[in-house]
């Protein structure tokens, strides 16, 4: 999870599941 928020920060805050394949809907 770490790992996400680290390279999604840089883009989207608010989408570190979407960024990788998952909606962020579905990890919520």
């Amino acid at each position: 999870m770490a790992k996400f928020e680290d390279k999604v920060d840089d883009n989207s805050p608010k989408v570190l599941c979407e960024s990788s394949n998952q909606p962020v809907k579905e990890h919520s």
